[in-house]
């Protein structure tokens, strides 16, 4: 049974030969002498999933390294200890007057969708390809701050559902091009 068999037959609950595993965030994690030992479990359990969303092409996320960050949707993160993700410090959208000017990223101009299409052709599917991770609520928390996102809802603010709408825009556009790939999975939380 290859990795992708296995990762379909735990998900369809048909007995795999044994728990699928994903190392998930444990590659890019903490200092460089902890990432060595993450190497050496890696090595030894091999993971199932040959494309995760978690770690990408491989590179660094850079959320995860010490110091302050700015995404593509404008949102900025501060990491004082340079391992998980750091906290937002920013939310570009923190006052409904700065929605009018806000231009959202363009969904499609992310190396990611390259990397993929280029990992798929050279490693075929022995593994199970896991991409994206598209969370509506995260993604506005991140843009309004916490707070500021629970009164848009209590108090329905017409702002909230045009935020809403443009984001889940943004992510239909991802979508449909994962769907033009051979992918397994499309990360929805």
């Amino acid at each position: 049974m290859n990795s992708r068999e296995r990762v379909i037959r735990a998900i369809t609950f048909e007995e795999p030969d044994r728990v699928p595993v994903m190392h998930s965030s444990l590659r890019w994690s903490g200092s460089e002498e902890r990432r060595n030992e993450f190497r050496k479990i890696i090595e030894k359990y091999p993971e199932d999933y040959g494309y995760s969303h978690y770690h990408g092409s491989g590179k660094v996320d850079k959320r995860t390294v010490r110091g302050v960050y700015r995404d593509e949707w404008g949102v900025v993160w501060k990491n004082v200890t340079g391992s998980i993700i750091g906290q937002i410090v920013h939310h570009p959208l923190s006052n409904w007057e700065a929605f009018s000017s806000y231009e959202f990223p363009d969904p499609l101009e992310d190396p990611v969708f390259e990397f993929v299409e280029r990992y798929i052709q050279k490693v075929g599917h022995e593994k199970y390809i896991s991409v994206d991770y598209i969370s509506l609520f995260e993604r506005m928390q991140a843009l309004r701050g916490f707070e500021r996102l629970m009164v848009d809802i209590m108090k329905r603010r017409k702002e909230f559902y045009t935020l809403a709408d443009q984001i889940v825009k943004y992510n239909l556009e991802r979508i449909k091009r994962w769907l033009e790939m051979d992918v397994d999975e499309i990360y929805l939380g």
